[in-house]
């Protein structure tokens, strides 16, 4: 038995729509894992920043403790509030691990 050419030509246009529905959807699925990506990667950047900072404060430090200079009160509370840093560790490592 054959098809109607018109039933034909109406079932290639629906599966047409469908794949193209279908299309468009996985590029908006691709838009939203870009924009996640990047949002991820800002945030990243965001932290090496601050490890930066911490870097530059931390050389001071150093500096002083070779050149056996006493630490000013604000040095020694910099030192004790150091423990913040391994969360920071922590928080840097998951986001790291997240864009791979």
């Amino acid at each position: 038995m054959d098809s109607n050419p018109i039933d034909i030509y109406a079932e290639k246009e629906d599966k047409l729509k469908e794949l193209q529905a279908q299309e468009e959807k996985l590029k908006g699925l691709q838009v939203d894992i870009y924009a996640e990506r990047n949002a991820k990667l800002k945030e990243l950047q965001a932290q090496e920043e601050k490890l930066k900072g911490l870097q530059a404060d931390l050389a001071k430090l150093n500096a002083k403790v070779e050149n056996q200079e006493p630490l000013s009160d604000e040095d020694t509370k910099f030192v004790s509030g150091l423990g913040w840093l391994t969360a920071l560790s922590v928080t840097i490592t998951a986001i790291a691990a997240s864009l791979s």
